[in-house]
C-alpha cells in the first residue's frame, strides 16, 4: 500500500486501486509476485523467479537484475534487499542523477564513479524545444566497455527541453558503461542538433 494505492496480482497480472476500491485497473499484464513499494515505485519479482523488475506508473517494467533466485523481496532505509535468506543483494533505491547538456561543447564530460547497485538515471537537457512524439533511441544511449549496446528507457518532460534515460536491463556486472549523445536530433523546428558527448560512469564496488 502507498499514497492510498493497493496493489496485488493474480492471473491477469498485477492490479491497483485505491483503498475505496475505486479505480481498479490492470496495470502490468504479466503476473508478479513479492511486491513492495518505495517512493512512487514498485519492485516486484516476474513470473520467471531470478527475474525482478522496477514499474514506474505510465512507463515499461525494468528488469533491474535475473541472475540469482528471488526468494524475499523487502525495502530496508531506502536500500532494496533481495535474494535467498542469508545471502541477499543489494540496490540502493536513492537514485542518483547525471546530467548532460546538449549544448556544452565539452566532447568527453569528465567521468563520473558510481557504487555498484545504485541505480542512476541520466538527465539530457537542450537549449531548444525537441519533437516530443519521437524518442532519438538511435542517437541517445549506453554502451559497455566492449561497445554493446545497452537496452535503454526514455522519457521527454512536459515542455519537450529534458529526457531522461535509464538502463532497461541489469547492468551491474559491468565495470564501466559510457553514455553518448549523437547529432541528429531533430526538434520542434525540424533543426537536427549538431552536438558530440560521452560520458564514462564507473561502476565501483562499495
Amino acid at each position: 500500500i502507498e499514497n492510498d494505492w493497493i496493489y496485488y496480482s493474480d492471473a491477469d497480472g498485477i492490479w491497483r486501486m485505491h483503498l475505496d476500491t475505486t479505480d481498479r485497473e490492470v496495470i502490468i499484464s504479466e503476473y508478479g509476485e513479492l511486491l513492495t513499494c518505495f517512493e512512487g515505485k514498485l519492485y516486484y519479482r516476474g513470473e520467471d523467479p531470478t527475474k525482478l523488475y522496477q514499474y514506474t506508473p505510465g512507463q515499461t517494467p525494468v528488469l533491474l537484475d535475473d541472475t540469482t533466485q528471488i526468494a524475499t523481496l523487502k525495502i530496508i532505509d531506502g536500500e532494496l534487499n533481495y535474494g535467498v535468506e542469508g545471502s541477499e543483494k543489494q540496490i540502493d533505491l536513492n537514485e542518483f542523477q547525471l546530467e548532460m547538456d546538449s549544448s556544452m561543447d565539452i566532447k568527453h564530460l569528465p567521468p563520473v564513479t558510481l557504487p555498484k547497485h545504485k541505480t542512476f538515471q541520466i538527465k539530457v537537457t537542450f537549449a531548444q524545444t525537441m519533437d516530443k512524439n519521437h524518442l532519438p533511441k538511435q542517437f541517445i544511449g549506453l554502451k559497455t566497455e566492449d561497445g554493446r549496446t545497452i537496452p535503454v528507457h526514455m522519457m521527454w518532460d512536459q515542455e519537450g527541453t529534458s529526457l531522461t534515460v535509464r538502463a532497461a536491463t541489469y547492468i551491474n556486472d559491468e565495470a564501466k558503461v559510457t553514455a553518448y549523445l549523437l547529432p541528429g536530433i531533430t526538434s520542434r523546428n525540424g533543426q537536427k542538433t549538431t552536438e558530440f558527448n560521452d560520458l564514462g560512469i564507473m561502476m565501483k564496488e562499495k
